[in-house]
């Protein structure tokens, strides 16, 4: 299909039209017939699925029917070692490779070796729409005239270049955006601000949560004054607590977090999955201060997890048999036929595990839950729009965790201590967790921390760190309060200087662990 012909209907097709067919549900009526004519035109078209569906059972090669009434029980969940890895890029795409404008861009390597990915204009119009909710419902920029600055890096990484497409896109529709691509260059990105930042109603800074805050952060040093600018936030690539939200628009002047501050789900694999509302972000921050309530809704965990909405019709979404997030790339709503719309997804997905640790909820059931409890989150969010499509908590990758005593300790629990008014003027939130021995040989939790441009170590912060930090673990994990002995509960606190090039180098993606 012509993606001249695609860009065309995404552009003339409203983001209510889009979402019409939604009914709040993860697994909407009308879902199974689009999933069912995928499905067929997977099966028929690309070698590496049909080869798959072959070696699992016994059913002619073109019974498609027969094929598709045994795939929720016989379909299995796929995988980069399953899938992706043995098949190259020529057996898993819908068409040949060098047609339809193809993007090559790279995952960022974050748990191994990085895979190459191919895109088309459609498979980046298929998610636009979750950039075009938080751009109209949120930051009203059809209306407003918003200056968007990229920092995300810009390079084969999936982030900067797909994002920059994808609000360029908005802008051909009619939004007031004008586009800056810095990149993750904190000098440049200020000096996109101090130049043209004042020409518009507001200016949005899309980028990674530690990266952008750093930005915040050397701005107010140089005199940068956030509070007058009507910033706007989006964030990708992992949770963020709600005191750390707060914490960005204390320094911003925000006083409306539920409309500037927030956060996508996305990968490399698929693009952006899911995004934050006004409503997803109240329920958050209740939940975040009623733990009992969150680990009863969240699957018994310890922790608040990310809460988004996500419209499956774009992207459906399952739990795998390892009880994390799966997902299949679905036809896209804005091209009129559906046989059509089946062939213009490049790199088609079906039943992918992303490895994600969560689940979803249908918007009625998780509203309904909450009253139960005595919460309205309907009646208690007034700001803004709320649509009613299902939401899907994500608690992030197993490994972005360390194992001590048998306890897990995860990123977020060290990031609430971080976020705290005694300590976080001095520190940048990122950090370096690893399980390391002491002298007596026991082994211990040991956080590397990265302090804020100009600030040198002493023992004086590595004391309230140590206290802070092991304050809010204990607070925030059960497990490691009671598994973890009490004499060796205490981390062990080293500072590091702004952009160590060991452990924080500047302009590389962070790892936590």
């Amino acid at each position: 299909m012509e993606s001249t012909f695609a860009l065309s209907k995404f552009l003339s097709t409203s983001l209510d039209d889009m979402l019409q067919e939604n009914d709040g549900s993860t697994s909407p009526i009308v879902l199974r017939k689009r999933l069912k004519q995928l499905f067929s035109s997977v099966m028929l078209n690309i070698p590496a699925y049909k080869q798959l569906q072959l070696d699992i059972n016994k059913f002619s090669d073109n019974d498609i029917d027969a094929w598709f009434s045994q795939y929720e029980s016989d379909f299995p969940f796929l995988n980069k070692t399953k899938f992706i890895n043995p098949n190259p890029l020529s057996l898993r795409s819908n068409s040949n490779l060098y047609s339809n404008a193809l993007i090559f861009h790279s995952s960022s390597g974050s748990s191994g070796v990085p895979t190459f990915w191919t895109r088309s204009i459609v498979d980046e119009l298929s998610v636009s729409s979750r950039f075009e909710q938080m751009f109209r419902d949120n930051f009203q920029s059809h209306i407003k005239s918003t200056l968007c600055i990229i920092a995300f890096p810009l390079g084969t990484w999936v982030g900067g270049i797909f994002t920059t497409f994808v609000v360029r896109f908005l802008a051909q529709k009619g939004y007031k955006l004008g586009i800056a691509t810095p990149g993750n260059s904190v000098d440049e990105i200020l000096k996109v601000v101090g130049n043209i930042g004042g020409m518009f109603e507001q200016v949005a800074i899309l980028g990674y949560p530690p990266f952008v805050k750093g930005v915040v952060d050397k701005g107010l040093a140089t005199g940068v004054k956030w509070s007058s600018m009507s910033m706007k936030f989006i964030f990708a690539g992992e949770v963020f607590t709600e005191e750390w939200r707060s914490l960005l628009a204390s320094r911003c002047g925000i006083t409306d977090e539920f409309n500037s501050i927030l956060s996508m789900y996305g990968t490399a694999d698929a693009g952006v999955l899911a995004c934050e509302s006004n409503l997803s972000i109240a329920i958050r921050k209740y939940l975040s201060k009623n733990a009992a309530l969150a680990k009863k809704l969240f699957n018994g965990k310890d922790r608040i997890p990310s809460l988004m909405q996500y419209d499956p019709l774009s992207r459906y979404l399952e739990m795998s048999d390892e009880n994390t997030i799966s997902l299949t790339t679905m036809p896209p709503t804005f091209i009129p036929s559906l046989e059509d719309s089946v062939n213009s997804i490049q790199l088609p997905l079906l039943r992918y595990n992303i490895g994600d640790e969560g689940g979803m909820f249908d918007f009625d059931k998780l509203v309904s839950k909450l009253k139960q409890n005595g919460y309205d989150p309907l009646s208690e969010c007034n700001s803004g729009v709320i649509r009613k499509l299902p939401f899907v908590f994500v608690f992030g990758r197993s490994f972005w965790t360390v194992s001590l005593y048998g306890s897990n300790v995860y990123v977020e629990n060290i990031m609430a201590g971080l976020e705290q008014n005694s300590v976080c003027d001095w520190v940048t939130g990122k950090f370096v967790v690893s399980v390391v021995e002491d002298d007596s040989s026991d082994a211990r939790l040991q956080v590397r921390v990265e302090l804020a441009i100009g600030v040198q170590p002493d023992q004086e912060k590595i004391q309230l760190l140590t206290s802070v930090v092991e304050e809010h673990i204990l607070r925030l994990n059960s497990e490691y309060a009671n598994y973890v002995p009490k004499e060796k509960q205490s981390p062990i606190i080293l500072l590091h200087l702004f952009g160590d090039p060991q452990y924080f180098p500047i302009g590389i993606k962070h790892k936590y662990t």
